[in-house]
């Protein structure tokens, strides 16, 4: 399988090789896929344990009860919660 780099991405993989960083063109090129992998944005699943808690939400939002999406409010619930947590562990 070829792989079709820009010149400049090409000459980066050689001195990577060159270096010693990588053993091969190869390994430096599956390091490459394997580092878009894991910081890729695609959608993950969502796990099982998650399930019922999604469709709680989604029934909630289907019958009105959804909340407007307010990132200040939200800020501020955490604070006060993060806060009475303090006190409770009297730190």
């Amino acid at each position: 399988m070829s792989s079709d780099l820009s010149p400049q991405n090409e000459h980066f993989i050689e001195n990577a090789v060159a270096s010693g960083l990588f053993p091969s063109r190869q390994a430096a090129l599956d390091a490459a896929v394997e580092t878009l992998r894991t910081n890729c944005d695609a959608p993950q699943p969502i796990p099982a344990e998650h399930l019922p808690l999604v469709e709680e939400g989604l029934e909630a939002l289907n019958e009105g009860r959804g909340v407007p999406w307010d990132p200040e409010n939200v800020k501020q619930r955490l604070r006060q919660r993060l806060g009475s947590q303090s006190r409770a562990d009297g730190t």
